[in-house]
């Protein structure tokens, strides 16, 4: 499974006066594991691990100044969740997925959401 989760833009005012406005991207590469949980499997439970790739950028001003100007890498990816296929090309998903230090300082991304897939 890709994920290309795009850009985001966080921008940080503190009480002094600096600014810290921080830039990622994401692309994710994950493997799969699908375990039926019915015996006619439209319910299931599934597991997924893989790799991300992150590049952030920094903007700061006054105490922030400590930060780099950007940072890349890769990390790990893990995440799971519950599908149930409804419909014979339709299934519909709730996922939780975390990315592991996309930003300096080990913050790491959780997403979780509720989706739809079609099959083919």
């Amino acid at each position: 499974q890709y994920l290309d989760a795009g850009e985001a833009k966080i921008t940080e005012p503190a009480a002094t006066p600096s600014t810290l406005a921080i830039n990622p991207r994401m692309y994710s590469l994950f493997l799969k594991f699908d375990v039926p949980v019915t015996a006619q499997g439209r319910l299931g439970v599934f597991l997924k691990a893989g790799m991300n790739y992150y590049d952030t950028e920094y903007a700061r001003t006054g105490s922030f100044l400590a930060l780099p100007k950007s940072d890349d890498g890769i990390d790990t990816a893990v995440g799971g969740g519950f599908s149930w296929r409804g419909w014979s090309r339709l299934s519909a998903i709730l996922e939780w997925e975390n990315f592991n230090d996309p930003v300096v300082g080990n913050g790491d991304v959780t997403f979780t959401s509720i989706g739809v897939l079609f099959h083919f």
